[in-house]
């Protein structure tokens, strides 16, 4: 069962706040009631469940909407800092955030569903939250942890209209805080994928997949999870790596 907290009109778009991202699924209400006594907007009060880490200014993200594949039964959906930051020409490129000189991104998590999305034909979707992380690394992690510390799972940008019509999902998605990144757990929270196979690929700086693929059984129980691929940052950006996700999305072809 999925719960959800949507406290009325005055937090309607703010974060949902669950007990972890599967394990317990208990609520916990408090910071989202705090803000509702606090008279505060649910704008304002998204921006916070990202600024109370860190001192930066998020920006609203523009929704990428789905790029439409010729396999109208698959879906790759997939998290990264790119598409959730507001990297412009002259910042520095960062772990899991290359910026180019124009101040275009391309992302670890990124670079490996564009590859399955290119092998399976499938629709390809970038989970987004509704406000920006950090350009600065070190601010992404401080808010990466709060979030997963306080279980504030970001409101996203984006919707799938018609998940009903997937079989197959590729979730590709980083390693935050040894476990999955806060905006991983809302699209969990937001579909319901029973009865979908669901393939875990993932990127990580050394603790590979941690407890990620326990918390997608744990919030998708009706589900078929499989264990897909966990490459290391570096490994990304090798010829190598991208031949070893296309050879196993070769080999496990998608459910008609």
């Amino acid at each position: 069962m999925k719960w959800k907290y949507w406290l009325g009109a005055a937090v309607l778009g703010a974060a949902v706040l669950a007990g972890g991202c599967g394990f317990g699924r208990l609520p916990a209400v408090s910071a989202l009631s705090n803000q509702v006594e606090s008279g505060k907007t649910g704008e304002q009060a998204e921006i916070e469940n990202f600024t109370r880490y860190a001192d930066y200014t998020p920006e609203k993200a523009v929704p990428r909407g789905i790029i439409p594949g010729n396999h109208r039964h698959t879906l790759v959906a997939y998290f990264s800092r790119s598409g959730n930051t507001a990297a412009a020409a002259g910042d520095r490129s960062s772990p899991g955030l290359d910026v180019g000189k124009d101040g275009s991104t391309a992302g670890n998590a990124e670079r490996m569903a564009r590859w399955i999305a290119d092998e399976t034909g499938g629709d390809l979707f970038t989970i987004q939250t509704e406000y920006t992380y950090p350009v600065d690394y070190q601010k992404t992690v401080r808010v990466g942890e709060g979030q997963d510390m306080d279980h504030v799972h970001p409101a996203l940008a984006g919707h799938i209209d018609d998940m009903g019509r997937y079989t197959t999902i590729y979730l590709v998605y980083p390693t935050w805080h040894y476990t999955l990144p806060a905006p991983v757990c809302t699209f969990l929270d937001d579909y319901d994928l029973s009865g979908k196979t669901v393939y875990a690929f993932n990127t990580s700086a050394g603790s590979r997949f941690a407890d990620t693929l326990e918390r997608i059984r744990e919030a998708e129980p009706e589900a078929r999870v499989v264990q897909g691929l966990s490459l290391m940052e570096n490994e990304t950006k090798t010829k190598e790596g991208e031949e070893e996700v296309r050879n196993f999305v070769r080999n496990h072809p998608s459910d008609s």
